[in-house]
């Protein structure tokens, strides 16, 4: 299980940056249940890669003490996390009774709004009539934004994985040219490529959309096959021990029309634009507007970058949001975040790029392999 779980000192630096978050919210301790889908912040503050762990959730004060909460079928794998701590119950009556036990000695507790479902947050209230709950959300959110060295090493080896695949992608459209293979089959190719080098799990749906496809930002791959000249948009993302990556490119099979290679000229220009401007203390917003503004001065693109510019990358592929209020709209030191501006022509075709980066005080740093002009990307 080397490298599967976080470090004892590892775990306790973030649970000390979220209570430090918290600033004059008056927080006992923090509570974090995964019902039937495992809450990130579960991984996060276990410090353990990745898992199911239905029914389980953990508890953790600011005076150091740390439990964690689990069903007979996950408790060997939940044993691997450094809390001492652990308590194990067979059904949902023994789960009531432990989770009640350790919770009542407390009054102020801490828990995600946005990730228990309304039905058993209103159980755990009857259980415990006389605890205050206070919505944490903010505070995880925060923690999770700026990455530890250990979390960035992570996140580095998610994208060599990408950036290995990225380099045998030719060899797949070359071959599928000749084999007319659809966008779902080469999606199938991608994932079994990034398995086969090392991904612990696929990080999200891989979307290569053909020609006028590509139009779509959310398109799901099906039965089309590659249209010549046209752009072939491919996202994909590699997960590694808990953490993700996600990146986008766009090739040409064939020669592209004049109106393609404008369109992919003017949304590398952008993602340049976003690069240079990136770096600790300046605001998202101004970055995200000085893209949108050159891109909306090419009249034929004006409103067509419709999505925003970025998104925080980390245990989660759309890790908690992007620099916002909570960080004064401001980039900061070791926030790992995408760069993917786009364009999209409705029922013609779209172009979007996307690299993975650390902020740094002076600026940014790839943390997969930077993407290249259009010619890199043109298989003839």
């Amino acid at each position: 299980m080397e490298g599967y779980v976080a470090s004892a000192e590892e775990v306790r630096r973030r649970i000390e940056k979220v209570f430090a978050g918290l600033g004059e919210v008056e927080v006992d301790g923090i509570f974090i249940f995964n019902e039937k889908l495992v809450d990130d912040n579960f991984l996060y503050l276990t410090g353990i890669g990745d898992g199911v762990f239905e029914n389980c959730g953990l508890f953790v004060t600011r005076s150091g003490f740390q439990c964690v909460f689990s069903t007979v079928l996950e408790e060997e794998a939940i044993r691997y996390s450094p809390y001492n701590e652990v308590y194990v119950y067979k059904n949902g009556e023994e789960r009531d009774r432990v989770i009640a036990e350790v919770l009542k000695e407390y009054e102020n507790i801490g828990v995600c709004y946005d990730r228990l479902t309304y039905g058993f947050f209103n159980h755990l209230a009857s259980k415990l009539p006389d605890q205050k709950w206070i919505n944490v959300d903010f505070a995880l959110k925060k923690a999770r934004m700026v990455k530890t060295e250990y979390e960035i090493q992570k996140i580095k080896k998610a994208c060599s994985i990408v950036g290995e695949v990225e380099l045998q992608i030719p060899d797949l459209l070359e071959e599928g040219i000749r084999k007319e293979i659809t966008e779902t089959e080469l999606a199938v190719e991608i994932d079994y490529l990034m398995r086969k080098k090392g991904a612990t799990k696929i990080a999200f749906d891989t979307i290569v959309a053909f020609g006028e496809n590509s139009s779509l930002p959310h398109y799901r791959s099906g039965n089309q096959s590659i249209k010549p000249g046209l752009p072939v948009l491919i996202d994909f993302g590699a997960g590694y021990l808990g953490y993700c990556s996600d990146i986008t490119r766009t090739f040409v099979i064939g020669n592209p029309e004049d109106w393609v290679r404008d369109l992919y000229t003017t949304v590398y220009s952008a993602y340049r634009i976003a690069i240079d401007s990136i770096r600790e203390g300046v605001p998202s917003d101004n970055v995200d507007k000085k893209v949108r503004e050159f891109i909306d001065s090419h009249e034929n693109y004006r409103g067509r970058f419709i999505h925003r510019l970025g998104h925080s990358i980390g245990i989660s592929v759309h890790d908690d949001g992007y620099p916002g209020a909570t960080f004064n709209n401001l980039f900061l030191e070791n926030m790992t975040v995408t760069v993917e501006p786009g364009i999209y022509l409705p029922g013609k075709a779209g172009i979007r790029v996307e690299d993975d980066i650390r902020v740094k005080k002076d600026g940014v740093e790839i943390l997969n392999s930077p993407l290249k002009s259009l010619d890199e990307y043109i298989l003839v």
